[in-house]
């Protein structure tokens, strides 16, 4: 009886311990489900549309089109910002979208967009 017992609660640990390995492994996909849709429709980011273009030697196509995409992760963290408690939060998230396109230096002024009072003066008008 004693046997039994000691089997059974070995098998049932057993598959507590898969369910919980099992939980984060679905949740680690679904980490992943933008990509993956991005994937299947076939769904090119501005920056791999950039990267594209500069590989085919096309430098002033692939600006534009990182412009393109500095503007567009701007707008994003803008509205995220909105429903934020706090717009500030897009004060602290600017300084790492700038540091992903240290190459448009010369080309954007960044100081225009660095405050979330300056984004919304220019998107409000």
């Amino acid at each position: 009886m004693n046997t039994i017992t000691l089997t059974v609660s070995v098998i049932i640990i057993v598959f507590g311990i898969l369910q919980i390995i099992l939980f984060f492994k679905l949740w680690g996909m679904t980490n992943n489900v933008k990509k993956i849709s991005n994937k299947l429709n076939n769904k090119i980011s501005w920056k791999d549309r950039a990267q594209i273009e500069l590989l085919k030697g096309d430098k002033d196509k692939a600006q534009d089109l990182y412009k393109e995409t500095f503007f567009i992760e701007i707008m994003e963290q803008y509205e995220n910002a909105k429903n934020w408690d706090t717009p500030g939060n897009y004060n602290v998230e600017y300084p790492r979208i700038i540091s992903r396109y240290s190459q448009l230096k010369e080309v954007i002024d960044f100081a225009k967009y660095d405050s979330y009072d300056k984004i919304k003066e220019l998107l409000d008008k």
